[in-house]
């Protein structure tokens, strides 16, 4: 609450900001409501990565930044049906693609199987069977919402009318009887660059960022916006040693916040997120190995996480020596 001081000589009050020991209360009451899993983050399903980010992702803005065919859907969207079905709140927004996709995509994570093949008819009439099964009973009660927009007709500015209607209808999931939060919900745009606005593609992208960065601000989200690579940042993710950015490192070492900025018009957005995680494929191996880079975490330390993706779904890794560098 700002402060009124008269002035002498009869001029205008000035009006100060707040002192930092009036937000002392509430935050250090919340510091104690996170230290004893009163409030919690949204549960990841990776243990490494969970572990990773302070136990699952915090309330924040999160780019997820990686080359096509890096598996960025698969990624977030396993990341959306195992948060809904620990019982968060998530709302998908999928710009990309179809409801047909969205399904297929679903029920292939949900097999744990490649989801193409039911895409394409490849899988038997009892295997679509298994997978409508599967995806009616663990996903019909859960709170996974779904919004498939059009290319560049979805406006950014319909990501806070949704994000605040989800509060509305899980106000009791997401806080407590005091209005204290319980846990955050989960947002995910997928994908960046094809939202609908005013302006140029580059001025679309800050606005939807900004949009992004205030609804988890003043709603306690958690948002993922995923970002495609920059083409001339392609052979960087995909292992390549020599780049026209000169040479560089293997991929799982050295500092992975080097990797921040290689969004397609969304570099200067990384540098503002609250984290930015980068999906890495390095080709150059004789058998591709996969990682997530966490390039950025505003509230911690970053780091290399081995990956697998089979075209179908991410799984963590082990390394025999696990020599993932920490910094």
């Amino acid at each position: 609450m700002s402060e009124t001081r008269p002035q002498e000589g009869g001029r205008r009050a000035v009006h100060l900001p707040p002192r930092i020991d009036t937000l002392m209360g509430h935050a250090f009451s919340r510091m104690k409501r996170r230290s004893t899993s009163l409030e919690t983050p949204v549960p990841l399903p990776w243990d490494g990565v969970a572990r990773a980010l302070g136990g699952g992702m915090w309330p924040g803005l999160y780019v997820v930044v990686g080359n096509t065919g890096s598996g960025k859907t698969q990624f977030t969207l396993g990341a959306a049906i195992h948060a809904a079905q620990q019982g968060v709140p998530v709302l998908y927004i999928a710009l990309e693609g179809s409801g047909f996709d969205l399904v297929a995509r679903t029920a292939g994570l949900l097999l744990e199987g490649q989801w193409s093949d039911l895409w394409l008819g490849r899988a038997s009439v009892e295997r679509i069977e298994e997978a409508e099964r599967l995806c009616r009973q663990k996903l019909s009660d859960c709170p996974l919402y779904v919004e498939v927009g059009s290319p560049y007709g979805w406006h950014y500015k319909t990501l806070k009318t949704r994000a605040e209607a989800i509060l509305a209808a899980h106000k009791r999931t997401l806080r407590n009887e005091e209005g204290l939060a319980v846990k955050p919900m989960l947002v995910v745009l997928d994908y960046l660059q094809l939202v609908g606005g005013e302006g140029d593609l580059r001025n679309r992208v800050g606005k939807a960022a900004y949009t992004a960065y205030e609804v988890a601000k003043s709603l306690n989200a958690v948002v993922m916006v995923v970002s495609s690579t920059a083409r001339e940042h392609y052979k960087i993710l995909s292992g390549a040693r020599q780049t026209s950015a000169g040479k560089q490192p293997e991929l799982g070492d050295g500092d992975p916040a080097r990797l921040i900025g290689l969004g397609k018009e969304s570099g200067e957005i990384e540098y503002g997120a609250d984290g930015v995680l980068v999906l890495c494929q390095d080709k150059e191996k004789t058998v591709t190995q996969n990682w997530l880079a966490i390039a950025k975490r505003r509230a911690g330390k970053v780091k290399w996480i081995p990956m697998l993706f089979d075209g179908g779904q991410y799984r963590e890794r082990s390394v025999r020596d696990d020599n993932d560098v920490v910094f």
